[in-house]
C-alpha cells in the first residue's frame, strides 16, 4: 500500500516593479483579485465595520472585476454598514503597472480568500513590500514554514480577521518584520536556479522511488 508523495516545485513569476514600503500611503487595506465571495470580499467588508469601531477613518480599496450583480450586492452591504466613505471600488485594472501601482499606496494587503492553492497575488505582495494577511487555506501557511511572512486569521472569523487587521495596522515592528521575512523568502523561491534545483531534486526521487 502506497500512499504517494506530494512534491512541491515553485514556478516563476513576473515580479512587481514597484516598492510599497517608498511609496505614500492613501489607503489603509487593499485587496485585490477576482471579486467574488469565495475570495473573501464580503468577509473584509464585514471586518472593516468592526475595526471602524475603533478607527472612523479606515481606508479600504477594492481592486478588480467582478459582475455588476454583485458590485450591486456589495454597494448595498457597504451602505448598510455606513462605508461609503471608508470602502472603495477602483473596479478592474487594465495594467499589472496600473494595478500594482495603486496597491503600493495601501499599508496592508488583505485577502481573506476561502478555497486557494497559493495565490499568485500573495507572492506579489510579499515581492513588492506589502505585509499581508490571509485566511490558513491550501498552500499559504507554507508561507511561514521557514519563517513568519504571512499573518493568517482563524478560518471565516471575522473578529478575528478584523482583530488581525487593526494588529497590523497599528503595529510598526509587525509590519516591518513581515515586509523583511516575506521578501527575503519570496525572492528566494522565485529565484530559476532555486526552482531548477526542485525540479532535479523532484527527478532523483521519482528515480529512486521507480528503483525500489
Amino acid at each position: 500500500y502506497n500512499t504517494g508523495k506530494i512534491h512541491t516545485i515553485n514556478f516563476p513569476f513576473k515580479v512587481p516593479a514597484i516598492d510599497a514600503s517608498k511609496v505614500e500611503k492613501e489607503y489603509d487595506i487593499v485587496f485585490w483579485g477576482r471579486v467574488t465571495v469565495d475570495k473573501g470580499v464580503e468577509d473584509l467588508i464585514n471586518a472593516v465595520e468592526i475595526v471602524k469601531r475603533n478607527n472612523k477613518e479606515i481606508k479600504c480599496l477594492i481592486l478588480g472585476g467582478g459582475s455588476s450583480e454583485y458590485r450591486q450586492k456589495l454597494d448595498r452591504m457597504v451602505a448598510e454598514r455606513d462605508l461609503e466613505g471608508n470602502i472603495i471600488f477602483g473596479g478592474f485594472q487594465k495594467t499589472n503597472e496600473e494595478l500594482f501601482g495603486n496597491a503600493a499606496k495601501a499599508k496592508i494587503y488583505v485577502l481573506p480568500t476561502h478555497y486557494d492553492a497559493l495565490p499568485g497575488s500573495i507572492r506579489e505582495g510579499m515581492y513588492m513590500k506589502l505585509p499581508v494577511i490571509s485566511y490558513p487555506v491550501g498552500d499559504i501557511p507554507q508561507l511561514n514554514k521557514n519563517k513568519d511572512c504571512v499573518l493568517l486569521a482563524e478560518y471565516l472569523d471575522i473578529k478575528d480577521l478584523a482583530s488581525k487587521i487593526e494588529i497590523l495596522l497599528h503595529d510598526d515592528d509587525l509590519r516591518n518584520k513581515l515586509i523583511a521575512n516575506s521578501y527575503s523568502e519570496v525572492a528566494t523561491t522565485n529565484d530559476t536556479s532555486y526552482i531548477a534545483n526542485q525540479f532535479m531534486e523532484t527527478y532523483r526521487s521519482l528515480i529512486k522511488q521507480d528503483m525500489q
